[in-house]
């Protein structure tokens, strides 16, 4: 668990709620309930940069049992946004260690505007950045990913490493927030 941090769902819903007013996004913790979503959105063409996945509703639903351990740890965090009652996409955090998380898993429903999956990755590093206070922020891209490689490029991340498929990056806090609002203005 984080230091500061003994683990409290009303913490993390008073985080959420005041971050759906600030960016507009209905947004909860998965659940069981989301297995399908999630098997539909994993198996879907969107998905074909990440890591590949069976559509088996069960198994899903498994995953997210275990996921939901990890959670009360504290080690991972797994959001669904909505706009109204339907699902339209993802995105988690994953501590590494008391100062540096990794994000990943984010992923939207075709014909949702790129703002909205925009809004969406800002939130989830602001629970990371300001909730847990971490330092540093992970991420690796396919190097097919064009649009989603020019996004993160926005915030000036450093290029720690790529091979043949990927590129891996890291985003200091300092970083983040110095172009957070500059990219939070295309989304207006």
């Amino acid at each position: 668990m984080h230091p500061k941090y003994k683990y409290n769902i009303n913490d993390v819903q008073i985080f959420i709620k005041a971050k759906e007013e600030e960016y507009g996004l209905k947004i909860s913790l998965i659940d069981d309930d989301d297995a399908e979503f999630i098997c539909i959105l994993r198996n879907s063409f969107k998905a074909r940069y990440l890591n590949s996945s069976i559509c088996d509703i069960n198994k899903q639903k498994d995953w997210i049992r275990e996921y939901k351990i990890r959670e009360k740890q504290e080690l991972e965090f797994y959001f669904i946004f909505w706009s109204g009652s339907i699902q339209i996409g993802t995105i988690r955090f994953i501590k590494m260690d008391e100062s540096n998380f990794e994000s990943g898993s984010w992923l939207f429903i075709d014909n949702i505007p790129f703002s909205i999956s925009v809004k969406a990755e800002l939130f989830c590093k602001d629970f990371a950045f300001e909730h847990y206070n971490f330092n540093n922020c992970y991420f690796y891209m396919n190097k097919k990913n064009i649009q989603v490689i020019r996004y993160h490029n926005l915030f000036n991340p450093v290029l720690i490493k790529e091979d043949i498929n990927h590129l891996y990056f890291s985003l200091s806090k300092e970083a983040y927030f110095l172009n957070k609002s500059k990219i939070l203005s295309f989304c207006r």
